[in-house]
């Protein structure tokens, strides 16, 4: 008799257990408002072991070869950047190698020109923990002041995250992760630190590649492939 009266309990407290799930998966679901993110400034340029660069080096106008237009999506809903990345990009790689004592000038000396070949982050809501998962591919190739090509590499990053509460910031932070890895790469390529200092070893073209991932979890980035 008891255990009869107590069946219309049980079943208001389970109805009121899944209302707070639902509610509670709408509310760690991330808003990104009109879609646009932040990418500047990237900040992360100096590489973790010293590094001398004595070259002078002239910095051709960077490109954007990406084969699409976004700079990521969130549940199937595209994300596009506030400022022209190749120009954020280029600013950074030019703060980092003044950061590591190159310096520019006017053409004059080596010359350097980079393209973003890939940049893009993934938002993929879920509950409890919404994944992040950011990737960015940048292009340099060094010219000697004839315009020669003495120097050529591909340069990977990646970032990764998994969060309760997620929001703009940590998509924009998450992509800006994946690119400031891949330019901290080329500073830390032995090939490029060594032609931008006058010992190229050319010809041919020289050719370096790299590629490193940051991680704000201990989940494998293939777990966050798109």
């Amino acid at each position: 008799m008891l255990l009869t009266s107590l069946k219309p309990t049980f079943k208001a407290l389970h109805v009121f257990y899944l209302t707070v799930v639902l509610l509670t998966a709408i509310g760690c679901a991330p808003s990104f408002g009109d879609g646009k993110l932040n990418i500047a400034p990237l900040t992360k340029v100096r590489s973790r072991e010293p590094l001398a660069l004595v070259g002078q080096v002239t910095i051709r106008e960077f490109t954007d070869s990406r084969n699409y237009s976004v700079i990521g999506e969130i549940d199937g809903r595209p994300l596009t950047a506030k400022e022209p990345i190749q120009q954020v990009v280029q600013h950074t790689f030019e703060r980092g190698l003044f950061e590591h004592g190159s310096r520019t000038g006017m053409d004059h000396g080596t010359q350097i020109a980079g393209t973003v070949k890939d940049w893009f982050v993934k938002v993929k809501p879920g509950f409890p923990l919404t994944r992040i998962f950011a990737r960015a591919k940048l292009g340099i190739r060094v010219f000697e002041p004839g315009g020669v090509l003495i120097f050529q590499g591909t340069y990977e990053g990646a970032s990764f995250v998994k969060h309760f509460f997620p929001n703009r910031e940590l998509a924009e932070s998450t992509l800006k992760q994946a690119m400031d890895t891949a330019i901290l790469e080329i500073f830390s390529d032995d090939k490029f630190v060594e032609t931008i200092n006058g010992h190229p070893g050319y010809p041919p073209a020289r050719e370096g590649s790299s590629s490193g991932t940051e991680k704000g979890s201990q989940d494998s980035p293939q777990d966050f492939l798109f």
